[in-house]
């Protein structure tokens, strides 16, 4: 993707990504230092999106991850989730709720994932979401009844909290997808 290339997805795409930082953000100032490292980046990963070929697919997917991690580093304990904390269940029940929850991120596909995510954490409506993921909205309902459906009853105290373990998890999915094979040595490169 040359130089002038990139200008001219900047002119056509800005405007857009920015207005979807803005409607997951609630916030002008910080949707555009969003919609801006976005663009940044897609000039450090030039090579890698000039082989996928979808750059508007890359600028939703990274727009919206960006925005994901600044929800998540702004967002401050709620009332609601200290409520819930004083009421816990006993420390074994948290055990057996952890690993349910462990256990059920670790099998979901990443089409569930994605559906809970944008929704949940992003804030997207179903039909954003949808449109983001390029399906219609009965499927994206769908993906998350079934997310949903995977819950033991027992587990069900931690779905506040499940969010940000989802975000942690999908984050470390696609890092180990990304990693570089070990060479004849031994060593990643």
């Amino acid at each position: 993707m040359a130089t002038t290339d990139i200008e001219a997805t900047y002119r056509r795409h800005f405007s857009g990504v920015r207005a979807r930082c803005r409607r997951m953000l609630k916030s002008s100032a910080l949707a555009e230092d969003i919609a801006q490292e976005t663009f940044l980046r897609l000039v450090e990963a030039r090579p890698r999106v000039d082989d996928g070929g979808n750059v508007l697919g890359w600028l939703c997917r990274t727009s919206t991850r960006l925005s994901i991690d600044a929800l998540r580093a702004s967002r401050t304990q709620t009332p609601e989730v200290e409520a819930l904390a004083s009421r816990a269940p006993s420390p074994e029940a948290q055990a057996d709720a952890r690993a349910d929850v462990s256990r059920v991120i670790h099998e979901a596909p990443r089409d569930e994932l994605d559906a809970v995510m944008l929704v949940r954490e992003a804030g997207l409506t179903h039909g954003e979401a949808a449109s983001e993921l390029g399906v219609s909205e009965r499927t994206l309902r769908r993906r998350m009844k079934r997310f949903d459906a995977r819950f033991p009853k027992r587990a069900l105290w931690l779905m506040p909290l499940l969010l940000a373990l989802t975000t942690a998890i999908m984050s470390a999915r696609s890092c180990s997808a990304q990693t570089v094979a070990p060479d004849a040595s031994g060593v990643r490169r």
